[in-house]
């Protein structure tokens, strides 16, 4: 509401006035546009902290880390059979592959941000991103947490199999391991049992636990 500093004073009756409409309408102004600017990050932060809440009104779902196909893939085949899952990354994706109440932005192996995904009541812990490193990583902050469903690392490179089971994730998927044995079953002419595919599929930990 400033007018000057002093050096020049309205004297004047309809002087006093002109300042007197110039102040008002300097701070109509002013809040005017601080309420265009401020109104809208409060409105964001305040979705944003709604949305916090509701995902961690989550009590049955499926926290999938990762932004790839393999994660694409899995998401949509537990959507299609109507089970909740929240994706979790550390970066907006380039191209949302999933609903938007079903994308969290955050530190995957933070355990501030494994709970606020709602990992400490998940019926599962889907660590499938493309860096097995990473995958062990959430593994054990997942279990540091004490994650009461199934915890499933993805592993690209089957030297890195063996380090999986010993960090003690339930389930290990292994794409490339089970392309080549699904090839060698081919090609010998044995038959693509369904059990068998699965235990190629999947390592428990159990049978780390053997070995």
């Amino acid at each position: 509401s400033t007018v000057g500093y002093g050096d020049i004073v309205p004297k004047s009756e309809d002087a006093r006035i002109f300042v007197i409409s110039i102040i008002i309408l300097g701070i109509t102004v002013f809040a005017t546009s601080i309420s265009a600017v401020v109104v809208p990050l409060l409105n964001g932060r305040m979705q944003r902290l709604l949305m916090g809440e509701k995902r961690r009104s989550y009590r049955s779902h499926y926290l999938i880390i990762g932004d790839n196909a393999l994660a694409q893939n899995t998401y949509r085949a537990l959507r299609a059979r109507h089970l909740s899952a929240l994706v979790l990354m550390s970066v907006l994706p380039e191209r949302q592959w999933m609903a938007t109440e079903d994308l969290m932005i955050g530190d995957a192996t933070d355990l501030d941000v494994l709970r606020r995904a709602g990992a400490q009541y998940a019926l599962g812990v889907l660590a499938l991103r493309a860096n097995d490193s990473e995958n062990a990583f959430i593994i054990l902050a997942a279990r540091e947490l004490g994650v009461p469903g199934k915890t499933v690392a993805a592993v690209q490179n089957g030297k890195h199999l063996e380090r999986l089971r010993q960090i003690g994730a339930d389930l290990i998927i292994s794409p490339e391991v089970l392309g080549g044995e699904l090839l060698a079953l081919a090609l010998s002419g044995e038959n693509l049992a369904g059990d068998a595919i699965i235990s190629k599929l999947f390592t428990a930990k159990a049978e780390g636990a053997e070995t």
